[in-house]
């Protein structure tokens, strides 16, 4: 009597079984258009104080791109799990169905493991359904005799497996061996994208400025640490103090795109080709001021 009830207090007292580490996912919006930006929330529970990596952004041979750095952050979920939650802002500039893979670390060493989230979005065109140019195929005709086709086209489906595994080597190769794009190129390369989604043909001359307006945000924040996407034209601005930079020419560039974007302030095509050149120039601008890493100095105080 006394045994049995020594064995159920040690029961009581040991320790619990450490509970495996489980990944979840979720995705808002789950359809969105070309550019525009939405959330990739990824959820770990593991045990207290399990080191967990997870990755900067997706790889870039995906389909999708990340806008920002994740936000990670730390909590425990109603039944008092720790719970490790990263949230990504991710871009996507093809049209369909998108999805990718975004392996995480948790743990370290020999006991390291690593979980996958495999989010997907649906991303639908932002362009008429009469501008898709979609043409039918004629009609084929009606074969007299039957041809043996499946071994040429096994053989043909081979030859270009071959080709596209060697042609994915040898970009990986030149990726890896390459330097990174400046900030200036990567801007250039998303105005480029931004102009061939023919916006201002499809009447959105409005997107057209709010995509050109987080351009010249995207470049400056990843020039200048302080400086992020998510401030405010004032605050930016305001970090930005003390730099030789025309300050005044984007501040008025960004109040003017958030009269549009926020206000529902009505532009004309005129005036979001006008913005788009100024937000080009002065890229330019920014760019050789950075080169020269021009500092102003402070102004004097005032003596009372």
């Amino acid at each position: 009597m006394i045994a049995g009830i020594l064995l159920v207090l040690l029961q009581a007292q040991a320790p619990a079984p450490a509970q495996a580490p489980a990944i979840s996912w979720s995705v808002s919006p789950e359809t969105v258009t070309v550019a525009e930006p939405f959330n990739v929330t990824i959820t770990i529970r593991a045990p207290l104080r399990t080191v967990i990596a997870f990755p900067a952004g997706p790889d870039t041979a995906q389909p999708l791109e990340a806008v920002d750095p994740p936000v990670v952050h730390f909590d425990t979920d109603s039944t008092g799990t720790p719970r490790r939650i990263a949230v990504y802002r991710l871009q996507a500039w093809q049209t369909g169905a998108q999805s990718l893979t975004i392996p995480v670390q948790v743990g370290a060493g020999a006991d390291a493991q690593k979980l996958e989230a495999h989010p997907a979005v649906f991303v639908r065109s932002v362009l008429p359904a009469d501008t898709s140019l979609r043409v039918p195929k004629p009609a084929l005709s009606v074969l007299k005799t039957p041809l043996l086709w499946w071994p040429w086209a096994l053989a043909l489906g081979i030859a270009l497996g071959v080709i596209a595994l060697l042609w994915r080597r040898h970009r990986r190769r030149r990726r890896r061996a390459a330097p990174p794009p400046s900030p200036l190129s990567v801007a250039e390369g998303a105005l480029a994208r931004v102009e061939t989604l023919g916006l201002l043909e499809a009447g959105e001359p409005s997107r057209y400025v709010a995509l050109h307006a987080d351009i010249l945000r995207g470049y400056l924040s990843s020039r200048v640490a302080v400086v992020s996407r998510s401030q405010t034209t004032a605050e930016l601005v305001a970090a930005l103090l003390g730099r030789a930079l025309p300050l005044n020419r984007v501040a008025a560039v960004l109040d003017e795109a958030d009269q549009v974007q926020f206000a529902r302030r009505p532009v004309t095509v005129v005036r979001a080709k006008e913005i788009a050149r100024e937000v080009k120039t002065l890229l330019t601008l920014s760019d050789d001021a950075f080169a020269r890493d021009v500092l102003v100095p402070p102004a004097p105080k005032k003596v009372a």
